[in-house]
């Protein structure tokens, strides 16, 4: 008799970020050090999750998801969470060993579920400030492509602005409303 057990899914209406740290290594303070880790965020970007940007500092990375399915994308392995963990963690190990071979390094992966705007800026402002500061974000090159036909999006990594929540703020600026993700 085959057990089977219940598959966690993303749940519809909410933000989730996927948080990937790293396991087994060490940063290195230097630039080479955080091409690669922008090389893991652009790479971890582009499965198709409805991401909206990724936060890089040090060996981490935060990867601000959003219900993608009102801008005609479906979720990827329709939001099934084990999936998207392990699959995320493996890229982002296997993309990290391409750019510094024989380092050693593996990732973790962990998801958490935010509900508001006010929630996602604040995970980020923490991030940020835990740090002074800092670190590189990962945001799509062409928005509007990305709208419209999801194989033409490219991604970049670019040093972080100074995350706030005032209005015309960054976070403001891209992360969209619930209301604009989910009908």
């Amino acid at each position: 008799m085959s057990i089977t057990s219940r598959t966690s899914r993303l749940p519809r209406r909410t933000y989730a970020i996927v948080h990937l740290s790293r396991q087994n290594f060490r940063a290195d303070d230097d630039m080479d050090f955080a091409d690669c880790m922008g090389a893991v965020a652009e790479s971890v970007c582009a499965m198709d999750l409805g991401t909206v940007f990724a936060y890089t500092r040090g060996t981490s990375i935060d990867v601000l998801v959003a219900d993608p399915s009102d801008h005609g994308v479906q979720p990827w392995f329709e939001g099934d969470v084990s999936k998207i963990l392990s699959l995320s963690a493996s890229l982002a190990t296997s993309v990290l060993h391409a750019h510094r071979p024989g380092c050693g390094a593996l990732f973790g992966a962990q998801v958490s579920t935010l509900t508001s705007f006010s929630e996602v800026a604040d995970h980020f402002i923490r991030r940020q400030g835990s740090t002074r500061g800092g670190g590189l974000v990962t945001v799509l090159v062409a928005e509007e492509a990305a709208k419209v036909k999801p194989s033409t999006w490219q991604w970049d990594t670019r040093p972080a602005p100074r995350f706030h929540v005032g209005p015309g703020g960054w976070l403001a600026n891209v992360v969209p409303t619930l209301d604009e993700t989910c009908s």
